[in-house]
């Protein structure tokens, strides 16, 4: 089938916050993704589905400023990024917020939660380890803000996974970013917390309305808010465009199989099978 792709980067929008055109990343010989067009606009919610391998993590770098790519141009609010002095791109790169895979973050470091929170401070150009009172106000409004305010002294090794992704989130709106990154938000949880951390971040993105691109393996594991789905197989797009698409549900179906008809874990969806995916976002 013919891919669609829609919102193309060549025809940035004045509301685009960071457009990749004609990216493609090779890790020696392996081609993470080849000739990605994709554009993030302010407000919306962008889910990235696609199987393990898909080069969904290789896209979020991308898009943290972090990683540089093999060949195209990535622009942030108009200006190609790798193209202009290394100052200008860090500055940039502060305003993004990532949240990687639990697996990546070392939980075994002697720090509190609270610790954690106040390490979203050093984008904004926080000396550690001095706190002003609106930092110390800004942690609190955080945790607030995501209901762990109860966890902010404990040892943040104690705390359970879904605890931990809470207080990640919390970190990254300390930041204060302009563009919030999730990499694969909910791996290694248990269901309930699975669901759990699906609904906060749809409601995340209701409440700061706050550009969100997430990457996920699972369906089910997309937000109500989610505005936009892009599905990605062996590192290209293969669609990008609404969620209640027949063709995405066809190309799902295809990539993901049985694992596609698990059921409603997150509570958005039943199946692709039975058409209630796309019809809740």
């Amino acid at each position: 089938m013919r891919a669609i792709i829609l919102n193309h980067p060549c025809m940035v929008q004045d509301d685009c916050l960071i457009a990749l055109r004609d990216v493609s990343v090779r890790f020696r010989k392996v081609h993470a993704l080849t000739g990605v067009d994709f554009q993030v606009q302010a407000g919306e919610l962008v889910a990235v589905l696609g199987p393990n391998g898909a080069g969904k993590s290789t896209l979020l770098h991308l898009l943290a400023l972090s990683l540089r790519p093999s060949s195209g141009v990535v622009t942030w609010r108009g200006r190609d990024v790798w193209s202009c002095a290394r100052r200008p791109r860090m500055r940039a790169a502060a305003t993004v917020g990532l949240v990687p895979q639990r697996s990546v973050f070392n939980a075994t470091l002697p720090v509190t939660a609270f610790d954690v929170l106040a390490m979203g401070l050093l984008a904004r150009g926080h000396r550690w380890p001095w706190l002003t009172r609106s930092e110390r106000n800004a942690i609190a409004t955080a945790a607030e803000g995501m209901g762990i305010e109860h966890l902010l002294k404990r040892p943040y090794r104690e705390l359970s996974g879904g605890e931990q992704q809470k207080v990640q989130l919390a970190r990254v709106l300390v930041q204060e970013p302009e563009l919030l990154l999730l990499d694969e938000p909910t791996t290694g949880l248990d269901l309930t917390w699975q669901r759990r951390l699906t609904e906060l971040i749809g409601q995340i993105h209701s409440r700061h309305g706050l550009p969100i691109v997430m990457t996920t393996h699972h369906p089910h594991h997309i937000p109500a808010t989610c505005t936009r789905v892009l599905l990605l197989d062996r590192g290209k797009i293969v669609y990008a465009g609404p969620s209640d698409s027949r063709e995405l549900r066809e190309r799902a179906e295809i990539l993901f199989g049985a694992e596609s008809s698990e059921g409603d874990s997150a509570g958005v969806s039943e199946s692709f099978y039975g058409g209630a995916w796309g019809a809740r976002c």
